[in-house]
């Protein structure tokens, strides 16, 4: 009975930890207060570009950036051939504020890396890619 418990958990184990590969950013639970988002030209990785060329704050200029960080889905490694577009600086309602590199990969799909703070790269959907896409590319 007990090798059936401990076989029973270690399954539940490992499928928790293949279920982490999926997550979204950690910034789609709070999107939602998104108040501005601005953008400037990717310049080195895990660094910051604060030469900002473009401010978003309308709604339906938001509303892109936020369906877009809800469809994200957490890679495992990064990609060493992306080379990052742009660097995006989230501004939300309580002034919290967050940066992330953005890219478009070979097969035109978003991929995202917060800024500094690890070297997981999470990759939009197809659909919220296309509008994000048609936004600024």
């Amino acid at each position: 009975m007990k090798r059936i418990i401990y076989a029973y958990l270690l399954m539940i184990i490992v499928l928790s930890a293949c279920q982490a590969n999926g997550e979204a950013m950690y910034d789609a639970g709070q999107v939602d207060d998104l108040k501005e988002v601005r953008l400037s030209e990717f310049n080195s990785l895990d660094s910051l570009n604060e030469e900002f060329e473009h401010l978003f704050s309308e709604e339906k200029e938001l509303d892109i950036f936020r369906e877009l960080i809800k469809s994200t889905q957490k890679r495992q490694q990064r990609d060493e051939e992306l080379i990052y577009d742009y660097d995006v600086w989230l501004v939300y309602d309580d002034n919290a504020e967050k940066g992330i590199h953005l890219g478009k990969n070979d097969e035109d799909r978003i991929v995202l890396k917060y800024i500094g703070e690890s070297t997981d790269e999470y990759v939009a959907s197809e659909k919220a890619s296309r509008k994000l896409i048609d936004l600024l590319y």
